[in-house]
């Protein structure tokens, strides 16, 4: 839940504050801080998981918050990758699959959320 609010603290950042000076460097460091996070989150329920006994996918929580992760590490990796390639078509191309693959990882992480509160019995 901490990493989802800080990439959407990211996201929010990129989409409204684009003409402030600070706006990337915010932006970067939130989202290197939500990837730091989730990080944290996977070792954690990993290692409780294994603990307990149980199968580590067996609900659909598990398998949003495995793609939602792994899409987490891509976006960082592509918002990267825009400032050392020099071929602008290439740069318009990653930075489209940046953008997407945010969007598409916040909506995967409220979906782990919302199966992980169901889980709970939260809803």
């Amino acid at each position: 839940m901490t990493s989802f609010l800080t990439m959407l603290s990211g996201i929010l950042v990129a989409r409204f504050f684009k003409k402030k000076k600070w706006w990337l460097k915010v932006h970067k460091r939130l989202n290197i801080a939500a990837v730091v996070l989730a990080v944290l989150g996977i070792l954690i329920i990993a290692v409780y998981v294994q603990t307990s006994g149980s199968p580590h996918f067996r609900v659909s929580h598990a398998f949003y918050g495995a793609a939602a992760f792994i899409l987490l590490l891509a976006a960082p990796a592509l918002g990267f990758a825009m400032f050392k390639i020099k071929d602008k078509t290439k740069i318009l191309r990653i930075k489209q699959l940046h953008r997407w693959s945010g969007r598409t990882t916040s909506v995967l992480m409220a979906a782990a959320i919302i199966a992980g509160f169901s889980l709970m019995g939260f809803i």
